[in-house]
């Protein structure tokens, strides 16, 4: 404060996956009201959300995720309905959205949350993700599992066929897919990245 920098407890949180840590008398003091009845520091017994990445239990975690995943589901649902309608240049509009808007909304969380706590939001993203690009594709929403649909020369589009589909997809750009990775099968690589990164600076 001398040299007139403030510290604001009031905007600062504590985490400790060790609840001998957050009962230290040294942390009760960051947490006590100041002199002047400044707020004290909070304990986020569970965890905290660090640049948008939440950081803490895995109960916290999955939390998050399961937020951010009806955060997508939300957005997806609007482009499929501007996909759907009658404007002009409306379906080509809504791939670019979801390609570079509503898809990487999560792809940044592969770095810090384990593969094992991400897994179930990855499979989730991975199938909203295929399920608005079968609608918006056509009404007849032709990657939904089960549906009988026959081409103009009577080949059956089975459900194999809908799987090569999904994995074209999620193929890149130069590989003759749209760049839709799944989330599933980067998770591991991203976050074992992420983790080699680090270790540089230790």
């Amino acid at each position: 404060e001398q040299e007139g920098h403030v510290f604001q407890n009031e905007k600062s949180k504590i985490f400790s996956r060790s609840t001998d840590t957050l009962l230290d008398p040294a942390v009760a003091a960051l947490c006590a009201q100041g002199p002047d009845g400044e707020k004290g520091m909070e304990v986020a017994p569970d965890g905290l959300i660090i640049l948008g990445a939440p950081m803490g239990s895995s109960d916290f975690l999955r939390e998050n995720l399961d937020k951010k995943g009806l955060l997508v589901e939300n957005e997806l649902e609007k482009l499929e309905k501007l996909a759907a309608s009658n404007t002009d240049g409306g379906k080509q509009a809504a791939l670019l959205m979801l390609k570079y808007c509503t898809y990487p909304k999560v792809t940044h969380l592969l770095r810090s949350i384990p593969p094992s706590v991400i897994d179930d939001a990855a499979k989730r993203h991975d199938g909203s993700i295929a399920r608005a690009l079968s609608k918006m594709i056509a009404p007849s929403d032709p990657l939904e599992r089960g549906a009988q649909l026959k081409g103009p020369d009577g080949t059956v589009f089975d459900d194999w066929r809908r799987e090569r589909a999904e994995q074209q997809a999620q193929l890149a750009v130069q590989a003759g897919g749209l760049g839709l990775y799944s989330l599933r099968l980067l998770s591991p690589i991203a976050y074992v990245s992420a983790w080699a990164d680090f270790l540089r600076f230790m």
